[in-house]
């Protein structure tokens, strides 16, 4: 597969293309777009293996931190 440079398993592979998926649902992004904010959010470390602690958000919750910013408070309006 090998989509995500960050990605070091398939887990973390699948992980991401998840993640991508709701980007294209919530915010009618395309998946290159999708995968590129992916891409720079972690953009200096690499995701999989076991234990990962990427793992403790759903792919939905990582999609609109992502998409918005961790410190934009998106959720506040939710």
């Amino acid at each position: 597969m090998n989509v995500f440079q960050c990605a070091l398993d398939e887990k973390a592979e699948l992980f991401c293309l998840e993640i991508a998926e709701h980007m294209r649902e919530f915010f009618q992004i395309s998946q290159r777009e999708a995968i590129g904010r992916i891409e720079e959010h972690w953009k200096d470390i690499k995701i999989g293996g076991p234990g990962e602690i990427a793992y403790h958000q759903d792919a939905e919750k990582w999609a609109k931190d992502i998409y918005y910013t961790s410190d934009s408070f998106y959720w506040v309006a939710e």
